[in-house]
């Protein structure tokens, strides 16, 4: 499968918005704690990544506590499996960051949403490596798995009541990119 084909087949799923979307006052109080939460914690953990990866000074103390931690030796597949998965919590906080932007009435910056998705992806792409995984078997798995939970289309049924068992399955599955995956993702662009 090509990135078209997945973009493209990945709509099947997604859950539209005709009507848009009412955000109550407290939906929207919520929202702007949540995305202070989540700035810090994106800082925090772009400090640490900075410090544990490029060499950065530490100013980030630990918080009081009565556990005693210890020093850990990571081994080369670990410490690249942890700059990684920093990295991609540091960009998709980045990306709601600039999302959020937009929803509190800013303009929308096409151009930074681009920069942290893909900034993004060159943290998957380090981690598809590491695991010695394909985009493309990614993209027909997930599909696959999503095409189990939502047969026709999104709703909000199927949603909240998962076959984890199956949906796993599927992700364990050595024919997750097998003719039958390829075929539902195909006839998925078709529709």
């Amino acid at each position: 499968m090509n990135p078209t084909d997945y973009v493209e087949a990945s709509e099947r799923t997604e859950r539209k918005f005709p009507e848009g979307l009412e955000l109550s006052a407290d939906n929207v109080i919520v929202f702007r704690h949540l995305t202070d939460d989540l700035t810090q914690l994106g800082i925090a953990m772009d400090h640490m990544k900075k410090h544990l990866v490029y060499g950065a000074g530490c100013e980030i103390l630990p918080p009081a506590s009565a556990f005693k931690g210890k020093s850990v030796q990571l081994d080369s597949f670990q410490a690249e499996l942890l700059h990684h998965g920093m990295g991609k919590i540091t960009e998709a906080i980045e990306c709601y960051e600039a999302i959020m932007n937009h929803v509190n009435g800013g303009e929308i910056d096409t151009f930074n949403i681009a920069e942290e998705i893909f900034d993004g992806h060159w943290y998957d792409a380090g981690l598809c490596r590491l695991l010695n995984i394909s985009f493309e078997m990614g993209w027909d798995t997930n599909l696959a798995k999503l095409f189990k939970r939502f047969p026709d289309a999104f709703n909000k049924d199927d949603a909240m009541i998962r076959d984890l068992i199956a949906e796993r399955a599927i992700l364990e599955s050595d024919n997750s990119t097998s003719a039958d995956a390829k075929a539902v993702s195909t006839s998925a662009v078709e529709r």
